[in-house]
């Protein structure tokens, strides 16, 4: 189990890092104009929450808590998280090439990520509050 959190914490850290890399440089370049808030009022709910969820999990976890963990939870929650992840790198790289305001368009992909966020953050909850006895490898 603990190896399979922390490739959850691994995958959850690195896309973050790079999404908020990505942002960063968008926003310093003036891609949002005045609307740069708009822009970090997106992802970071987006982010935050699931990545504070995983860290907590990490640390609170001793090793003599440790059990083994359900394999088709652990592929169901590592693929649903990249694809996510995936999604929101996608939307802040084809954002520039949509019409209209920058801010604008990233709001609409809320619409989307929204309740797709919600099956990743349920999925990963009941990855770490199982109980069963089956061995998982990522």
């Amino acid at each position: 189990m603990g190896k399979c959190q922390r490739t959850l914490a691994l995958l959850w850290l690195v896309a973050s890092g790079l999404l908020f890399v990505l942002l960063l440089v968008q926003t310093s370049l003036g891609h949002y104009g005045d609307s740069y808030a708009d822009a970090w009022n997106w992802l970071l709910p987006a982010v935050l929450p699931t990545a504070s969820l995983i860290v907590t999990v990490l640390f609170k976890t001793t090793e003599a808590e440790q059990k083994t963990a359900d394999r088709f939870l652990f592929r169901l929650c590592y693929g649903l998280s990249l694809t996510y992840l995936l999604t929101l790198i996608l939307v802040l790289l084809l954002q520039p090439f949509q019409t209209g305001a920058a801010a604008e368009a990233l709001k609409h992909s809320n619409i989307y990520l929204g309740p797709f966020q919600g099956l990743v953050a349920s999925s990963i909850g009941a990855f770490f509050v199982q109980t069963e006895k089956t061995k998982a490898e990522p």
